[in-house]
């Protein structure tokens, strides 16, 4: 059979015959996306990763063997062949099960780490089910796609040459695939969360109580936050803020925390909190809201707006804190989690602070994007592992983990300190689209200690596990992209350095914020 006949046999549906080939490399794919991550996934999320992963193993693998038949390499006889393939039958089939098998014990593995209920199975049914319909579904949208490309060829061979006529059938079908899911389909449901989020965002209950409680034995906290319908540029929601911040008297408290929200507008009390009680409410915190959808959404849709809304508060709290006396002004700080600290990196110039410099950042949880934490990560000392690097001996920069862990601390740390807090299995912070083809760094041992020992990298297959991870992942506190307020305490410390905190005072707050957290949790 020439490479004509297989491609309209196997991919365009010429029959309903599934490549033996195709599918050993696709139940390999399959078995190896069952391998533990870095964080664990619900059946039906690793179900549909699975099916997919299957897919596009099956695709890769008739790829593979119509190129070998395209190029006229050697092939077996058809007795050879023929055994060859009930061998690849009967090889995929006992690998699915025995994966399927394995399944629950490479997502205890995970599960042991971050002291989660161990799994009695993966309802393997459930799995198996929902991997072959997603398979199926897929097949025939590619199948159907390829029909399309072949109707297309064969009407623009009447008026061109056969090559230039399956070229550009080609390029119209992808644009077609292109123009519908992000032109119309994907702003049609951007344009409809937008709406749902901005009718959330405006459902504050004007009735809530102010407080008045009187017993106040350090000053209260001062937080100023701007939402984004206050105003209608970036511009006045920033003026807005600096006039709050003056009119409160935030200038004059100790520290002045400028913290970058996520997508939502979000800031995570489980950091703002601890730094509170840390400096004993002689502090004022400032955030500027410039979205209402949730980080990835925000990310995706408008990625400019939030670099530009904490860039424009940056120039106005920076602009005003430097014209104040150096003997008396605040300590300014900077901080923000996941994507707000993508954009709080952003807000500001190196060359626009050279000779006034504020205090320090705290970035947690940073995104793979994040240019200083991506910098930095690369030019780490050597020997030192990427999930906590070491740079230039942490005389600028350190890397801090939910083990408290600071790089060099015994080293002298400037006046200007940049801080990342971040857990080895943060999928936000350590996915990476070249680990499709490399292995990650952070992979290499010594590793995270909440990382499976079973966690291994496959080509493609690790890439997309890192992708679910990231975008639908959860883990409890302390763990994946969840930074628990213990986590914050001791990184607060060392950037900050408040005063008069003994090694017995922090590690009742450590309890405190553990039994707070412990009971919002439902679990005590």
């Amino acid at each position: 059979m020439n490479a004509k006949d297989y491609f309209a046999k196997y991919i365009r549906g010429g029959s309903n015959s599934l490549h033996p080939f195709g599918l050993t490399l696709g139940v390999l794919s399959f078995a190896a996306s069952l391998t533990p991550s870095l964080l664990p996934r619900p059946t039906w999320i690793q179900a549909v990763l699975s099916g997919v992963v299957l897919s596009l193993g099956y695709c890769v693998g008739i790829l593979c063997v119509w190129t070998w038949r395209y190029l006229q390499l050697p092939t077996t006889s058809k007795s050879q062949s023929k055994l060859l393939n009930r061998g690849k039958i009967v090889t995929s089939v006992v690998l699915m099960a025995v994966s399927v098998w394995y399944a629950a014990s490479w997502q205890n593995a995970i599960r042991s780490k971050m002291n989660l209920q161990q799994l009695d199975s993966v309802q393997p049914v459930q799995l198996f089910t929902i991997a072959i319909a997603i398979f199926v579904i897929l097949l025939a949208v590619s199948r159907l796609l390829l029909h399309l490309f072949q109707l297309a060829s064969t009407k623009l061979e009447r008026f061109l040459k056969p090559r230039a006529a399956r070229v550009i059938g080609f390029v119209a079908c992808v644009w077609v695939v292109w123009a519908t899911s992000q032109g119309i389909l994907l702003r049609m449901v951007m344009r409809t969360i937008d709406r749902s989020f901005q009718e959330l965002d405006a459902m504050i209950d004007d009735d809530i109580p102010i407080p008045t409680g009187a017993l106040r034995p350090c000053p209260a906290p001062i937080r100023v936050y701007v939402g984004l319908n206050s105003a209608d540029t970036p511009e006045e929601r920033a003026s807005l803020a600096l006039k709050e911040l003056i009119r409160t008297g935030a200038f004059e408290r100790s520290i002045l925390l400028l913290v970058t929200p996520t997508g939502t507008g979000w800031v995570d009390p489980a950091s703002q909190n601890p730094v509170e009680y840390l400096h004993r409410g002689d502090i004022a915190t400032v955030a500027v809201q410039y979205s209402y959808l949730n980080s990835p959404l925000a990310l995706l849709t408008d990625a400019e707006q939030g670099a530009r809304m904490a860039s424009v508060l940056f120039d106005q709290i920076y602009g005003y804190w430097r014209t104040l006396p150096k003997d008396s002004r605040p300590r300014l700080f900077l901080h923000g989690l996941s994507l707000g600290s993508l954009n709080s990196d952003l807000s500001f110039q190196l060359f626009d602070i050279v000779d006034d410099p504020f205090d320090g950042a705290l970035w947690s949880g940073p995104p793979f994007l994040h240019r200083t934490w991506r910098k930095a990560t690369q030019q780490r000392d050597q020997g030192s592992p990427a999930w906590l690097p070491t740079v230039r001996n942490g005389s600028v920069i350190r890397f801090m983990n939910q083990q408290g862990s600071v790089a060099n601390s015994e080293q002298p740390w400037g006046s200007f300190r940049i801080a990342f807090l971040q857990n080895s299995s943060d999928p936000i912070t350590f996915f990476d689209p070249s680990s499709a083809w490399r292995k990650p760094d952070w992979m290499n041992e010594p590793r995270g200690a909440d990382l499976s020992d079973d966690l291994r990298w496959f080509p493609v297959v690790t890439m997309l596990q890192l992708a679910v991870d990231m975008v639908v992942g959860s883990a409890p506190p302390g763990f994946g992209h969840s930074y628990a307020p213990k986590d914050y305490i001791h990184a607060w410390i060392k950037l900050t350095e408040p005063k008069d905190w003994s090694d017995a005072d922090v590690q009742r707050l450590v309890e405190l914020f553990d039994r707070a957290s412990s009971i919002a949790d439902g679990t005590r």
